[in-house]
């Protein structure tokens, strides 16, 4: 049974990886990768990915203005993955899997993986959740 799961799951990522590798723009590679720099030998809180990673909930005028500022951010990398993200559909499941996975991460485990379109997976579905949270987080 765990080896009928697991072939089914890789073959749902191969099939996201695919549809990544097809239609992922130049300019969305751009914006992704602004989001880990691989190149260079930066920790994970060098990285623009980190300060997307915890919400600050302070209610203070001034914290309010700098989630605004986090949010408007993430909100333009939405705004430039959004072609992507609609056609890869995932799931909310899945798109909270990939984000956490994300989250918790360091940037030696962000950096093991050997294909880039799985990274951009991981930092799409990231993106994603982190603009619904954060969307969820001001109604509030």
């Amino acid at each position: 049974m765990a080896e009928i799961i697991t072939d089914a799951y890789l073959e749902h990522e191969s099939s996201l990886l695919a549809i990544i590798r097809n239609n992922l723009s130049p300019e969305q590679i751009e914006c992704l990768n602004t989001l880990c720099d691989f190149k260079n030998k930066l920790t994970i809180k060098d990285l623009m990915l980190h300060k997307f990673k915890n919400i600050d909930q302070s209610t203070k005028p001034k914290d309010l203005k700098n989630s605004l500022k986090v949010f408007l951010e993430i909100k333009n990398y939405f705004t430039i993955l959004s072609p992507i993200i609609k056609l890869l559909d995932l799931s909310p499941n899945s798109c909270q899997y990939y984000a956490i996975w994300v989250k918790k991460a360091t940037s030696l485990q962000l950096k093991q993986f050997t294909d880039l379109n799985k990274i951009y997976l991981y930092l799409i579905a990231f993106i994603q959740h982190q603009l619904y949270l954060r969307q969820d987080f001001f109604m509030d």
